[in-house]
């Protein structure tokens, strides 16, 4: 209600047809810039709200089971989305802010960082609410950068971060060559040709995922493009 009355044109993506009800008896004859839309979030087509240079800026307390499911969908979207403000679950925050070595950080740490600039805007406590859920939330700006830090191949970087943290007790030559051996679709790499691409990029084959930064598996992701 009140993004509406600042007069700003509001798209609300409702999944259950009762709150569809509700939200129209109580807003929408008050407002004329509301347009409900009763669907899945993860089904919606952005780019039918996206208008020519105008992009979307995304306002929502998320279903918490899905948020990595949102994010990830958000970035597949961001050529419609200007940035996120997100409630999340405090520990889905604590994962993507956190620092190489510790056991929070992994695959969502590293994507969000690629593909945003994002920070905390404030913490909500589990005793602002009613019933009281069993977690503290904290509220999220996800800022979509127009030009990624590197011009890479996205699908060789991903790639790398999912083999790379799929076996996070094991170094990475072997998580890698473990994940790859695996994937349908690739061609197979033995651990010697990894140790090539590792070498070029100046990572030591014994490390484990966790204690590399985004630079390193984006320089990883470069010297795999280098051998094609």
């Amino acid at each position: 209600e009140l993004l509406l009355a600042s007069g700003a044109c509001i798209i609300a993506v409702e999944h259950d047809p009762r709150f569809i009800e509700i939200l129209k008896g109580e807003l929408a004859s008050d407002y004329k810039n509301l347009t409900l839309v009763q669907s899945d979030i993860l089904k919606v087509n952005l780019s039918k709200f996206a208008s020519g240079k105008q992009k979307l800026k995304i306002v929502g307390n998320i279903p918490y089971y899905i948020t990595s499911a949102i994010i990830l969908y958000l970035i597949g979207n961001r050529k419609f989305v200007d940035s996120a403000y997100l409630t999340v679950q405090r520990e889905i925050a604590d994962r993507i802010f956190a620092q190489p070595a510790t056991k929070a950080y992994g695959r969502l740490s590293l994507l969000v960082r690629f593909y945003c600039d994002v920070r905390r805007v404030f913490e909500i406590s589990r005793n602002c609410f009613s019933p009281k859920p069993k977690v503290d939330s904290t509220v999220m700006e996800l800022v979509f950068r127009q030009k990624l830090p590197s011009e890479i191949d996205e699908t060789v970087l991903f790639a790398l971060i999912k083999h790379g943290f799929g076996k996070r007790r094991k170094n990475i030559l072997n998580a890698l060559a473990e994940g790859f051996s695996n994937e349908p679709g690739t061609r197979k790499m033995t651990k010697d040709d990894l140790r090539i691409f590792l070498s070029a990029a100046g990572i030591d084959e014994k490390i484990r995922a966790e204690e590399l930064m985004l630079k390193d598996f984006i320089r990883l992701a470069e010297s795999f493009s280098k051998k094609k």
